[in-house]
């Protein structure tokens, strides 16, 4: 809901300084390795493909996700699935510099790289405020 996000970042800019606590505006980026339990889906970053295409006019990426084991019948893949996103690349990068994201299952294909490739992909995009 990238709509918020201007809302979101007012809100931790005002928050008040508490002595142990760290308020941050978004999920933050965690480790590169990711393995994701989501009610009954395991998702690993072995797991996850993705294709993309830049979209010049709106300065982000389009981008095609295949998931080993997917089904479309199963929406649980798609919800670990952006959780998964939100920690490789943060999910303000996510909101800002993801355009449509597509899922599909998983074929061999070989213009299709690995999701941890995304990282540094999105870090060339450089950086866009809401």
């Amino acid at each position: 809901m990238v709509s918020a996000f201007p809302a979101v970042i007012k809100l931790v800019e005002e928050a008040p300084t508490l002595e142990k606590f760290n308020i941050v505006a978004f999920r933050q980026r965690q480790n590169s390795e990711q393995e994701i339990y989501f009610e009954n889906i395991v998702l690993h970053t072995k797991d996850i493909f993705f294709t993309y295409r830049k979209d010049k006019q709106m300065d982000c990426l389009d981008i095609v996700i295949y998931i080993k084991g997917y089904s479309e019948e199963n929406d649980q893949f798609i919800a670990a699935v952006f959780i998964m996103l939100d920690s490789l690349i943060g999910e303000y990068d996510v909101g800002v510099k993801l355009g449509e994201i597509n899922f599909e299952p998983y074929q061999e294909k070989k213009d299709a790289q690995p999701i941890l490739n995304l990282v540094s992909l999105v870090d060339r995009l450089g950086v866009k405020r809401v």
